[in-house]
C-alpha cells in the first residue's frame, strides 16, 4: 500500500505508529506535520527480505528494493509537487 500526503514527522513513530500500524511494516519519507509525507507500507504476513531504502529529507520519495519469495521487487512512492517546473524538476532528478 502507498500513502501520500500523509503529513506526519519522525516523532510520530513514537505515538501513532506503533498503536495503529502494529499489523504493518512502514518505509517513510517524512513530510512536515502540514504537508508532504509519502509511505510505503506492507503487511507483518508478507515475508520481506529489505535490500536497501532510498528516500529524500523532505517526504517526496521512497524506494525500496526487497526480496519476496526469492523474487526482487522496486517499491516507489513519489510525490510529486504541483506547479509543472517544480515537477518536471523533481522528475528529471528521480529518474
Amino acid at each position: 500500500m502507498y500513502l501520500q500526503e500523509t503529513h506526519f514527522t519522525s516523532d510520530i513513530t513514537d505515538k501513532l505508529l506503533p498503536r495503529e500500524f502494529s499489523e504493518w511494516s512502514l518505509f517513510h519519507s517524512f513530510g512536515t506535520n502540514n504537508s508532504r509525507g509519502s509511505f510505503i507500507v506492507i503487511h507483518r504476513s508478507v515475508k520481506i527480505d529489505v535490500i536497501d531504502i532510498h528516500s529524500d529529507t523532505v517526504g517526496r520519495f521512497i524506494s525500496l528494493n526487497a526480496t519476496i519469495d526469492h523474487n526482487e521487487l522496486t517499491f516507489v512512492n513519489n510525490y510529486a509537487y504541483n506547479d509543472t517546473r517544480s515537477r518536471n524538476n523533481f522528475f528529471y532528478k528521480v529518474s
